[in-house]
């Protein structure tokens, strides 16, 4: 990993939906330890596309997963925000019921410009080989 990845790993939220702002693209700013993903229009789906995204980091290093965030298109293109639907409770739960073994993600609300963006974090601590699941008896959606 470069320097450039390091650093942009180590940035909180809120730097990372500033350079988005000052017209970086999300995908120019991935790591092997940070995806921006977009919120699915479907609840169920996005909780899928976030514990894929938590299995992938977790079976590596760990790292942040950004969820309301296109890949692409300038600031007010790219962030686009989440569904209220989908609140923190629901996210963590979400990646819980569809993971195996179980992963646990920390998840943090951020709000720029009045949307509301999810940062969760997932750890490789402990994942030994996780994979997505299809949650049969989910807790939330």
């Amino acid at each position: 990993m470069d320097g450039s990845s390091v650093a942009v790993s180590s940035m909180d939220a809120h730097e990372l939906l500033h350079a988005i702002r000052r017209g970086a693209t999300a995908d120019s700013l991935e790591t092997e330890r940070l995806e921006f993903k977009q919120a699915a229009p479907a609840l169920k789906s996005t909780l899928h596309l976030m514990a894929d995204a938590v299995v992938c980091l977790a079976n590596a290093a760990g790292g942040h997963i950004v969820l309301g965030v296109a890949d692409r298109g300038n600031a007010d293109e790219a962030i686009l925000g989440v569904p209220e639907e989908l609140s923190l409770d629901v996210l963590a739960h979400g990646v819980f019921d569809r993971t195996s073994p179980p992963l646990s993600v920390a998840v943090e609300d951020v709000t720029d410009n009045g949307k509301r963006v999810a940062r969760g974090r997932a750890t490789s601590e402990g994942s030994r080989s996780a994979m997505a699941t299809s949650a049969t008896e989910p807790t939330y959606a």
